[in-house]
């Protein structure tokens, strides 16, 4: 069945259809891509929240140390409390990063830190027991640039911040990516139903106001007493055709009636002039009879 034949309800469910499809395809790929980017978005603060604990993590052992040589150099008491008070700021920054990190590798870059930490505070803490002396300050003072140093530390925390820098700049990419999609799709999606309600409407018009427009017509030269008008749309099985049909009937019975009416006026005046022949042979039967008459009452005179 073509498309001019189906009903008119079924064309404008098809044209609707169609339409609301290519929206709908867009509309989901739109929503795809943006829903990629919030996932990503999410993971991005994330990892910046780990990157952000690896790097109070990394200021709390700095200022250990800073507070150990503080101590070895000046024998200063403040220092040891300071030492503590990062000990302990330290403390939580490790257990914010242990909570926040999910990475696969988390497990195996916590324990290489603890490790490189352990060996930090084993050797500080030497320092600073050494120097609590002032008679052995000197040898703390003599290796305060070789011991407690944090470069094992440094590198733990490196893989940890190396890995999240990375997936920030991949998510980064995909986002960019995926914004790129979601416009594409936009924009394809939106000539794509421009495209198609276009198309539907040509259609729509081809089939359905091009020819209500040609009945009309039609209809109007049958008032106008035009029999030979061609009738559009005959043969169609939509209610176009129906029309069509309906206005083919009032074509063959104004024929018909012409028909009739011309088949009326031709017996009319056959009758008419069978009626005048009539009466002339009445009048021609009527005058030969009243001459006999004369010729009979002329003999009867002379008789």
């Amino acid at each position: 069945m073509s498309f001019a034949d189906l009903p008119i309800s079924r064309k404008l469910t098809a044209a609707f259809a169609a339409v609301i499809l290519a929206c709908g395809g867009a509309s989901a790929l739109v929503f795809a891509n943006m829903r990629a980017i919030q996932i990503a978005a999410a993971e991005d603060a994330e990892s910046r929240e780990v990157l952000a604990d690896a790097a109070d993590v990394k200021l709390a052992l700095l200022e250990e140390q800073n507070a150990m040589r503080g101590y070895v150099a000046s024998g200063d008491a403040q220092f040891l409390k300071k030492f503590e008070d990062h000990r302990a700021d330290y403390a939580k920054a490790v257990e914010a990063l242990r909570t926040a990190d999910d990475h696969p590798d988390h497990v195996k870059r916590m324990a290489a830190l603890d490790e490189a930490e352990a060996k930090f505070e084993t050797e500080a803490k030497a320092m600073l027991a050494v120097a609590a002396d002032p008679a052995t300050r000197p040898q703390a003072e003599a290796v305060i640039g070789e011991k407690a140093r944090l470069t094992a530390v440094r590198e733990a925390l490196k893989a940890t911040t190396d890995t999240h820098e990375g997936l920030l700049a991949q998510r980064s990419a995909a986002q960019a990516k995926a914004f790129a999609s979601a416009y594409l799709g936009f924009f394809i999606g939106g000539g794509v139903a421009l495209a198609i309600a276009l198309a539907m409407a040509w259609a729509l018009t081809r089939s359905i106001a091009r020819p209500v427009v040609g009945m009309t017509g039609a209809m109007g030269r049958l008032a106008a007493g035009d029999n030979q008008v061609d009738v559009p749309a005959v043969g169609r099985r939509d209610e176009i055709g129906a029309m069509a049909q309906a206005v083919l009937h009032f074509k063959d019975a104004a024929v018909e009636k012409a028909r009739l009416e011309g088949q009326t006026e031709t017996q009319r005046r056959a009758a008419e002039d069978e009626r005048r022949r009539h009466e002339a042979e009445r009048a021609a039967a009527a005058e030969a009879q009243a001459a006999v008459v004369a010729a009979v009452a002329g003999g009867l005179a002379r008789v």
